[in-house]
């Protein structure tokens, strides 16, 4: 997820659960922030059906424990 010699920027995050970061996204900025590599494809799917006038999308990191 990380490259040698590049900053790791994060999408602001709300809250913690367990082991995953909550933050909330407008639809259209959705695929600015999240890597589709580390995503299902049925997760992919989802994000690309999302139109702009969709309400707020919550999106959910998992950390590594």
């Amino acid at each position: 997820m990380i490259k040698e010699g590049e900053p790791f920027i994060m999408y602001l995050c709300f809250g913690i659960v367990d082991n995953a970061l909550l933050s909330i996204c407008k639809p259209d900025f959705v695929h600015r922030v999240v890597d589709r590599k580390l995503m299902p494809s049925e997760e992919i799917r989802k994000m690309e059906a999302l139109k702009e006038d969709d309400n707020p999308v919550i999106l959910k990191c998992y950390l590594k424990r």
